[in-house]
């Protein structure tokens, strides 16, 4: 992925967050983490912010900046699905960042 782009990362990686979606049984998510294979650059960042129903979620946003590679967040009381909520994962790349692969893991209680 190249500096300036919006992706959505989920059962694929698609500019529309429909299509990268995946579909939950009811569960709690509780953490994310997320790494990249070069870090965005000196003044660059990486934004990964979790997706519910197609709606961000303020409390689970990691933010990679200039050297850093990889970043996590957990939160005790976490992210509550329904079964058929859909959950995804939105990368924003500063506009002069440095082209990457991403890849990101989620717990799931």
């Amino acid at each position: 992925m190249t500096g300036g782009q919006t992706v959505y990362m989920g059962s694929s990686v698609d500019p529309t967050e429909a299509n990268a979606r995946i579909s939950l049984i009811q569960c709690t998510v509780k953490q994310i983490q997320v790494s990249s294979s070069v870090a965005p650059g000196t003044g660059e960042s990486f934004t990964y912010t979790l997706m519910k129903n197609g709606t961000a979620d303020s409390t689970f946003v990691v933010t990679a900046e200039n050297s850093n590679q990889s970043g996590s967040i957990s939160d005790s009381t976490g992210l509550a699905f329904s079964n058929g909520d859909f959950i995804s994962l939105r990368l924003v790349t500063s506009s002069g960042a440095s082209s990457a692969h991403h890849s990101f893991s989620i717990k799931i209680d």
